[in-house]
C-alpha cells in the first residue's frame, strides 16, 4: 500500500482565491444595488404621476344667467305706419290712409279748416290705387301721391289741381318723385332713381334732394344728395313718425318723457331738439302721422285725435 503525501496550500494559490472571492461579492454587492434602485423607481409615485394617471376628463359646464338678473326685454321693432298726412299752411290739410294692396283700396280726405271738418275723395275708384305710398301738397290746390295700382300693384303718380276733389294719373312723374314701399325695405325711389336705404326702413320723409328715413330700430339717416350718400345715424327712441319741416324734419315721439301720448321735437343737423308739449292720447306706433307747413303750422293724426299747433308742438 503506498503512503500518498498531503498537499500543501501555496501561497499562490491562495492568492487566486482571495482574488475570486473579491470579485464575486462585487457582483453580488453590483446586483443587491440594481434591485433596490430598481424598487425605489418603480415605487410609489408622485403626485404629478397621480393627477396624470387618475383625474377623470372635466364635465363641460354650460354658463347660465346669474339668477338675480331680470329678464331682458327685446326692442320692439318698429313698423311702416298705416296714415299720410300732409299740410300746405295751417288751414288746407290732406289725408290718406296707407292700404294693403290689392285688397283694400286708399281713402283720401281734404280739409281746409285746419282739421275742424273733412271731405272725402273717391281717388280709388278714379285710379285705381290700392295703397298710398306717399302725399305731397304743392299748394292749396295742387296735390300729388304715389299709390299702388289694383291690377298689378306697381307704382303710380297721381296728382290733383283742385285740392284732391279729382285725381289723374300722370306716370310721367313717376321717376324723378320720392317713394317709398315698406314691402320693399331696402330700396327708395329719389329724384335722382332707384336708391339703397341706409337700414331696414319703415318710413321716409322728403322734399327735394333731401330726405330722411326712420328705421325699424328707431334710428334716423338723413340725405342732401337725393340718397347717394346718407348721415351716420342718429337714435331717437320712442321715435313713431317722421315728417318734412322748414329747417329740418318734424319728429313725434310716442309716450317719451313721461308723456303718454306725443310730443314732438325738431330734427335738424343730427340734434334733435328739446321736445314740446304733451299731447295726451292712447295710439299704437303705426296708427301716428305728423306734418309740418311751409308757415310752420303742425298737424298730428293719432288714434282717435287729429290736432294742430302753430308752433311746432309748442303748444296745442
Amino acid at each position: 500500500m503506498s503512503h500518498v503525501a498531503p498537499r500543501r496550500h501555496r501561497p499562490a494559490d491562495r492568492r487566486r482565491f482571495v482574488v475570486a472571492a473579491g470579485v464575486a461579492l462585487l457582483a453580488i454587492v453590483t446586483v443587491v444595488l440594481c434591485v433596490i434602485a430598481l424598487t425605489q423607481f418603480r415605487g410609489e409615485p408622485s403626485a404629478g404621476q397621480i393627477r396624470a394617471t387618475t383625474s377623470s376628463p372635466t364635465p363641460t359646464v354650460t354658463p347660465t344667467s346669474d339668477p338675480t338678473e331680470g329678464p331682458t326685454s327685446p326692442q320692439v321693432a318698429l313698423v311702416a305706419p298705416k296714415r299720410l298726412l300732409s299740410a300746405f299752411d295751417g288751414t288746407n290739410v290732406y289725408r290718406a290712409t296707407v292700404a294693403a294692396c290689392p285688397d283694400s283700396r286708399t281713402s283720401f280726405e281734404l280739409s281746409d279748416d285746419g282739421g275742424v271738418t273733412w271731405q272725402t275723395s273717391d281717388v280709388a275708384g278714379s285710379t285705381g290705387s290700392s295703397a298710398a305710398l306717399n302725399l305731397t301738397a304743392g299748394s292749396r290746390d295742387f296735390v300729388h301721391m304715389v299709390t299702388l295700382a289694383t291690377d298689378d300693384c306697381a307704382p303710380q303718380y297721381l296728382r290733383s289741381f283742385v285740392g284732391g276733389i279729382e285725381w289723374q294719373v300722370f306716370d310721367a312723374d313717376l321717376p324723378v318723385t320720392w317713394f317709398f314701399d315698406a314691402a320693399d325695405p331696402s330700396t327708395l325711389n329719389s329724384p335722382d332713381g332707384v336708391r339703397s336705404t341706409p337700414c331696414t326702413t319703415v318710413w321716409m320723409a322728403a322734399t327735394g334732394s333731401r330726405a330722411a328715413v326712420l328705421c325699424s330700430d328707431s334710428t334716423i339717416f338723413t340725405t342732401t344728395d337725393a340718397a347717394t350718400s346718407w348721415s351716420e345715424p342718429i337714435s331717437v327712441p320712442n321715435a313713431a313718425a317722421i315728417g318734412v319741416s322748414p329747417s329740418g324734419y318734424r319728429v313725434a315721439l310716442l309716450n317719451a318723457e313721461g308723456c303718454t301720448g306725443i310730443q314732438l321735437g325738431e330734427l335738424v343737423d343730427g340734434d334733435l331738439s328739446g321736445l314740446g308739449a304733451c299731447l295726451p292720447v292712447e295710439a299704437a306706433q303705426a296708427d301716428v302721422a305728423v306734418a309740418t307747413a311751409a308757415d310752420g303750422a303742425t298737424f298730428v293724426w293719432a288714434g282717435d285725435i287729429f290736432s294742430g299747433s302753430p308752433n311746432g308742438g309748442a303748444t296745442w
